[in-house]
């Protein structure tokens, strides 16, 4: 996607994605319109479209854009525009007004046609910088407004220089022009998702049937309150950030491995695995120098894992010492209890960042390419100690309310049901600062012992 100088964007043009490209060596040829590397070349057929305003809209095609760059947007002809019959009018300050330096502030604006029947209170206002105005000390964000009792409305100015700024009363500084409805809609299918978190199918998977009626409306409303803090796969997965992996190494020679052969029965399922991590943001593609094999682990229930065999990386890292919670302890502080619920997060390592300095360590190959990890990978070592450090500071302050967590699993405790659900709800809380997610067919609410 290309950016380019308009009413919305500063005076030069901007390529999204840049470090993507150069990451993988594209090279952008507008001459033969097409987007190529030593592996792809990609070709484009767009034209270049410019924001539309009441005055005229504009549309240039990529074969016309070498002519029209330098010239002016005034200058158009009948076959670049076409003219809307819509109300414009001009905004004036309404009252004077002096604006700090480096600042921005809201202004009342006075409408010089306040009369114009498309210009009513119900209806909103497109707020948009004089056009013909002289002045370059500041700027009038495009934003939306509407019209009060008293005719004005608000716009936001910029100001970026140095000294204050002083908008006399009746200056002009904005063109105001109505939002016209172009379409309104009657009616609209409801289209649901697998993965929506709407469709609350997975609470089939959490058993409340030991409670009470009452007992299991109220669980259930707390459950859908907070119902994004459950992730059913993979996919839908949060980042947290609040503290990022290391690895220290005893030296800086890279640890290399020549990937495992794969089964030809799994070859697709290590494709289908690999196209998983990278859409969930885990993996990414990378020239690491280090490079360790990967493997298929299957699970209980028949599905697999991708697992990187880090061994050798391992054994050339220095321990971290961040202690794991005495089990017997853990028992201590429980005791005395009525209520129990237990959270398992989902895919809780990749739910934490690697510093990015330190991606590069965790490389994998495999035979459709190199690849490292973003997120915390299984299998490494210190993965459980930076785990651990990580949920202590998301449920600091916790323990004395029996709130207790073991790298990736939490316990709640108490003596009564009320006290029960309020920590339950204290937790999800956290967790949601946190931008963590618990895996729903793993969590256990609300189990009594007598």
């Amino acid at each position: 996607m290309v950016t380019t100088n308009n009413d919305l964007s500063p005076s030069f043009d901007v390529i999204l994605g840049l470090n993507f490209l150069n990451m993988h060596n594209f090279i952008i040829d507008c001459t033969a319109n097409c987007l190529r590397n030593s592996q792809v070349e990609v070709n484009w057929n767009f034209s270049r479209v410019f924001p539309q305003t009441c005055g005229y809209s504009l549309e240039h095609n990529f074969e016309n854009l070498q002519n029209r760059e330098n010239s002016s947007f005034k200058e158009v002809n009948e076959n670049d525009h076409s003219v809307y019959n819509c109300d414009v009018t001009l905004g004036r300050v309404f009252s004077k007004v002096t604006i700090p330096p480096l600042s921005q502030r809201y202004v009342d604006i006075k409408l010089d046609n306040p009369t114009i029947n498309a210009l009513s209170s119900s209806k909103p206002l497109l707020i948009e910088k004089e056009k013909n105005s002289l002045s370059t000390s500041f700027l009038v964000s495009r934003s939306v407004s509407h019209l009060s009792k008293s005719s004005t409305c608000l716009a936001l100015v910029l100001y970026l220089n140095d000294t204050p700024l002083t908008l006399n009363k009746g200056m002009v500084i904005a063109n105001v022009s109505p939002i016209h409805e172009l379409a309104s809609i009657e009616n609209v299918n409801c289209v649901s998702s697998d993965n929506s978190n709407d469709n609350k199918n997975w609470l089939k998977e959490i058993k409340l049937n030991h409670l009470t009626s009452s007992q299991q409306q109220q669980v259930l409303e707390l459950l859908n309150k907070y119902n994004n803090v459950f992730a059913q796969n993979i996919s839908d997965l949060g980042e947290c950030g609040i503290i990022k992996h290391t690895i220290q190494l005893t030296d800086d020679i890279p640890t290399r491995q020549k990937p495992y052969r794969v089964p030809y029965n799994l070859k697709n399922e290590m494709k289908n695995q690999i196209n998983i991590l990278l859409d969930a943001g885990i993996i990414q593609p990378s020239t690491s120098p280090y490079c360790a094999p990967v493997l298929l682990v299957k699970k209980s229930d028949g599905s697999f894992r991708l697992v990187a065999d880090l061994r050798k990386l391992n054994s050339k890292t220095i321990p971290d010492n961040f202690p794991l919670p005495k089990i017997d302890e853990m028992i201590d502080q429980l005791s005395g209890a009525k209520f129990f619920s237990t959270m398992d997060l989902t895919s809780g390592f990749h739910q934490m960042s690697m510093h990015s300095d330190h991606m590069h360590y965790t490389g994998i190959a495999t035979e459709f390419g190199l690849f490292e990890y973003k997120r915390l990978p299984f299998g490494l070592k210190n993965a459980s100690a930076s785990f651990q450090r990580l949920m202590s500071i998301v449920l600091a302050g916790l323990s004395d309310l029996q709130i207790a967590c073991y790298i990736d699993d939490v316990i709640i405790a108490s003596h009564n049901f009320q006290d029960h659900l309020q920590r339950l709800e204290l937790v999800f809380q956290r967790l949601i600062a946190a931008n963590l997610k618990v895996k729903p067919s793993k969590c256990s609410f609300l189990q009594f012992l007598f």
